[in-house]
């Protein structure tokens, strides 16, 4: 049976439903009920005073028992049906990089493939004749994959899957309807969907007029007033409607994905040279919490003046809940060889930044340090001036490298300066820390390094973009960097990689082929702002209009009657004139000019 969750251990003697109201059953707190046969009524339900155990149908409860329902369109018998909703979002989700498709040189749609399976493949139809050696870690040979009948082409861990006639392919024919639609193929539904989604009636016309999935492809690619952020945002749950509803209402499709197992389903060409550099590389992608890099390209290095007293903190006091998952931190930090114990006489106090997710994030309060310090001039680039570098881009790739400061080793005499202390002992920094104020700067001096002299290639802080005019130098360069990162044992995140896209969210701007306008989201961010009630608030609005200024012509002068609340005892009254211009620079952010790129 299905037994979802039984509490046995509710240490009383049960009675039937049925004879409860003629007997009373003695038991005792603590003592489990004894190993009898329970004795169920007729709808299969047995209860105590403090519970109902359920066993099968007529019950209400049992997952057994009849109900249909409808769920995105999809009729159900039964809820035991739904667990292969799971089943699609592990395939859809479990993947290690969302690839975009290059289309001349991926020939198939990569969705999302998981290249870090670090073993060397056998093909499904010599999977029983024969067992490859393979090395945790390291990479299948660059060598076509053979595939078997199906397009299926299988490892110990993994099914790779390159066209129909494959199950999990999403162009292989499977009829299915959702919200009385009936579509040939998934990929027609995802094209549909997105049409929908942006409404552009004319697009989704012609891809329903069609069952050719290579003409799905072609028209939803076409999609008129795309906008790549609501897409994101809305791209899963189309993917997991789509899917769940082509394997539930098609047995055979069913069958062969219960069939797979836990295996990760991954789509891919034999012939991708963007799956090939990817697979190549895996080891510069941070593969756990814990893989942090580590480059000593340029040791993090503090200068304080000869004879110069410590400075010394007080440790924050922190709530028990908060503290907790503060030591969970430090343990993991230790293990990974970030900090140590320390005797240092110096000691800053440890900042604890709670997250919107409920989770936390440490800083240390270098004040002191940074006053005492010597520090360099080392420059941070201009936002301007490295998005003015994408002239030649048709093609994007944006990385962002893991935990940025935490992979830069620390100079052997600076280790003792960066001493921080908590309430349960005191620690030093092996990785340069976040909180000195020269550490922006000195990151900044190792990427460049890193990346000096690689033609289309930027970075701005710990954010990377490659960029190319044509798809297949664009491998090429993917190339070139990751050997670079490896060279240098610098790691990227696997989740916010975004490869081979044409449109792009960088830097707070979306950037195309065209040249660079507002990003959609910051600038909706902005319009929802509440009218400023005090110079906090409106320091806050000019400062996201201001980020925009070069979109906004003679902004300076259209706000000046704005920040003249700025300045000290100025009396605030934000009058309505003043919200009709805020109104005017964000109805133009709403609508704003493509600024092309300088030549």
């Amino acid at each position: 049976m299905d037994v979802h969750a039984v509490n046995y251990n509710a240490g009383v003697s049960a009675t039937p439903a049925s004879a409860a109201t003629s007997a009373s059953a003695e038991h005792t707190p603590g003592v489990s009920a004894p190993a009898v046969p329970a004795v169920f009524d007729p709808s299969n339900e047995y209860c105590t005073p403090d519970m109902v155990f359920v066993w099968q149908p007529p019950s209400p409860f049992s997952q057994w028992t009849q109900s249909t329902f409808v769920v995105d369109g999809v009729n159900w018998g039964t809820p035991s049906m739904m667990p292969l909703a799971q089943l699609l979002r592990i395939i859809r989700f479990r993947s290690i990089l969302r690839c975009s498709d290059i289309a001349e040189t991926v020939p198939m749609d990569v969705h999302a493939v998981n290249y870090n399976a670090g073993v060397s493949a056998t093909p499904a139809s010599a999977a029983t004749s024969a067992s490859a050696e393979h090395t945790p870690g390291v990479s299948a040979p660059a060598v076509p994959a053979v595939f078997d009948p199906s397009n299926e082409y299988c490892t110990p861990d993994m099914v790779f899957v390159w066209q129909p006639p494959s199950p999990f392919s999403q162009w292989t024919q499977s009829t299915f309807v959702v919200d009385g639609v009936v579509y040939s193929c998934a990929e027609q539904f995802f094209a549909a969907e997105k049409a929908r989604l942006f409404e552009d009636h004319s697009a989704l016309q012609n891809i329903m007029r069609v069952p050719d999935p290579a003409l799905h492809k072609k028209f939803g690619r076409g999609v008129r007033g795309f906008d790549p952020s609501l897409w994101e945002h809305e791209r899963e749950n189309i993917v997991l409607t789509g899917s769940y509803a082509k394997f539930s209402q098609n047995s055979e499709l069913r069958d062969h994905l219960l069939g797979s197992g836990d295996k990760i389903l991954a789509e891919a060409s034999p012939y991708d040279c963007l799956g090939n550099v990817l697979c190549e590389y895996h080891d510069v992608f941070s593969s756990s919490p814990t893989d942090f890099g580590s480059c000593s390209l340029f040791p993090f290095k503090l200068a304080v003046p000869p004879g110069s007293a410590p400075v010394t903190s007080r440790p924050y006091r922190v709530n028990p809940p908060v503290a907790k998952q503060v030591d969970a931190i430090l343990d993991q930090y230790l293990a990974a060889g970030l900090i140590q114990h320390s005797t240092s006489p110096y000691s800053s106090a440890l900042v604890v930044i709670l997250k919107k997710s409920g989770g936390v994030r440490i800083t240390v309060n270098y004040r002191k340090l940074n006053k005492l310090c010597t520090l360099s001039q080392l420059p941070i680039p201009r936002i301007d001036d490295t998005l003015d570098k994408l002239l030649k881009g048709h093609t994007y790739s944006l990385f962002d490298m893991k935990s940025s400061f935490h992979q830069i080793t620390v100079h052997r005499e600076t280790i003792p300066l960066t001493a921080f202390v908590t309430s349960c002992g005191l620690f030093e920094w092996l990785k340069m820390p976040q909180g000195s104020s020269a550490a922006p700067g000195w990151f900044c001096k190792v990427v460049n390094e890193v990346i000096k002299n690689l033609h289309g290639v930027a970075s701005y802080l710990d954010d990377l973009i490659v960029f190319d005019n044509n798809p297949a130098f664009h491998v090429d360069t993917m190339r070139a960097l990751f050997e670079r990162l490896r060279t240098h044992n610098l790691k990227l995140t696997p989740p916010k990689a975004t490869i081979g896209t044409t449109e792009a969210n960088f830097l707070g701007h979306t950037i195309s082929p065209d040249g660079v306008r507002p990003n959609g989201a910051k600038v909706a961010a902005l319009t929802k702002m509440p009218v400023p009630k005090d110079v906090k608030q409106l320091r806050s609005l000019l400062g996201g209009l201001s980020y925009y200024r070069k979109f906004l012509p003679n902004m300076a002068t259209r706000i000046r009657p704005l920040t003249t609340l700025l300045k000290k005892q100025a009396t605030f009254v934000f009058t309505p004139a003043m919200a009709q211009a805020v109104r005017v620079l964000l109805s133009e952010l709403a609508n704003p000019p493509v600024l092309v790129y300088p030549d």
